[in-house]
């Protein structure tokens, strides 16, 4: 009875309700449990009456209902805790994998984003290796409204040779 106060006092206010129950049940088995050492040693006699083998028959059945009631709550709860752990668990882990499918999501995003954008970058550096090698014919025609458009527009119409340029 102490250990149950004691955990009705630190226990959450949801719990509370159950403690009062079990603990019920607990004074119910402790009220039969007297009952069976009260009549007992009555019946521990040559030859016992049959109002004191009733009545301990009578109490142990008492008893005995008792503790499978409280067994009986006792695992009902366990059950209904483990199960709402577990609902919480499974809760959690579909909204770590929800974040986890945005976050690849996103990364990819950002990936296609940016290659997209690198793309007239890398035709100005190509555009840039073929003149390096002698190539003067080539065009970027780079699509768009932005610098990197602007630059290879610009670059497209050099002239085909610097030798033109300079004769």
């Amino acid at each position: 009875e102490t250990t149950l106060s004691s955990l009705r006092a630190t226990a959450p206010v949801s719990e509370r309700a159950f403690l009062d129950s079990v603990q019920s049940r607990v004074e119910h088995v402790a009220r039969d449990l007297e009952m069976v050492e009260r009549t007992t040693p009555g019946t521990w006699t040559g030859s016992p009456s049959p109002e004191a083998q009733r009545t301990l028959a009578s109490a142990q059945d008492s008893l005995s209902r008792e503790l499978r009631a409280l067994r009986a709550s006792l695992d009902t709860r366990t059950r209904a805790v483990v199960e709402e752990a577990e609902r919480r668990d499974r809760r959690r882990g579909v909204l770590l994998i929800g974040f986890s499918v945005v976050a690849i999501a996103v990364g990819l995003l950002a990936t296609a984003l940016s290659a997209r954008s690198l793309r007239p970058v890398r035709a100005l550096i190509a555009g840039v290796g073929r003149i390096r090698r002698g190539d003067y014919t080539g065009q970027l025609n780079i699509p768009g409204d932005d610098e990197i458009s602007q630059l290879g527009r610009e670059f497209d119409v050099r002239p085909n040779e610097p030798r033109l340029r300079y004769s």
